[in-house]
């Protein structure tokens, strides 16, 4: 019922992230893998090329190094995505996409969701980032790359834009917030993922962004909403540790 997309570069996390898969899904599955350790072929051109490839109508876009915390989430994400008005599910994302492209300036209470990192005091602990302490589902208009879901035919008519981002980044920025142009973009607290890595901006990253905010420029900065950020008093996320 659900097709997860996967660019590998790492085999020990990919094999961790697929027995997470199995373990607590709960719905049928197909895992589809392109091999792509020297970072050849860009995450929009992968994941266009394999949503084609596709046999079930859900689509996960998932990275790899990523441990599922949720028994039976593939049930949650369907019930989501069978939702008509729906275009788009991550685990992260904000309501306001700022015009310095990143999504995460906004801070609270613009963005949403949670996500568990190796705490930062001991990394033999977990720590969950709050972006948002309340819970449930929440629209958005840009998401986290980490997990993004989508039914096939939002993929066909909005496909990720891999002629403007052809390696690592804003691939996400870029398609969740074309969508939400159209359709409901969501952020759901009721998955709940572990990532291995925590990101960062290296020179790609702010060429890509320069990228991104030439493509955008007449739009941003992009809501829905009627409130916008207030730049010097701005609210950091909390954390709870495990």
């Amino acid at each position: 019922m659900i097709s997860i997309i996967i660019a590998s570069k790492n085999q020990k996390d990919l094999e961790r992230c697929k027995q997470s898969i199995k373990q607590t899904i709960g719905v049928p599955y197909e895992v589809i893998v392109t091999e792509n350790a020297d970072g050849a072929v860009g995450l929009a051109e992968v994941y266009n090329r394999n949503a084609k490839k596709a046999k079930y109508n859900f689509l996960l876009f998932l990275h790899e190094d990523t441990e599922f915390k949720t028994n039976n989430w593939g049930v949650m994400l369907v019930n989501l995505l069978r939702k008509d008005d729906v275009g788009v599910i991550g685990i992260a994302g904000s309501t306001y996409m700022a015009a310095n492209g990143s999504w995460i300036s906004p801070k609270v209470p613009f963005i949403k969701g949670r996500i568990v990192h190796a705490c930062e005091r001991d990394n033999t602990k977990e720590q969950v980032e709050l972006f948002s302490e309340e819970e449930g589902n929440f629209e958005v208009v840009v998401l986290d790359g980490v997990f993004l879901a989508a039914k096939k035919s939002i993929v066909e008519e909005i496909p990720f834009d891999e002629e403007t981002f052809t390696k690592f980044h804003f691939y996400d920025i870029d398609f969740s917030l074309r969508v939400a142009r159209k359709y409901k973009v969501m952020v759901t607290t009721d998955i709940l993922l572990k990532h291995y890595s925590g990101g960062g901006y290296d020179e790609q990253w702010w060429f890509f962004r320069e990228r991104f905010l030439r493509k955008h420029k007449e739009m941003l900065p992009f809501t829905k909403g009627k409130e916008v950020p207030d730049w010097k008093r701005q609210v950091r996320w909390k954390v709870k540790y495990l």
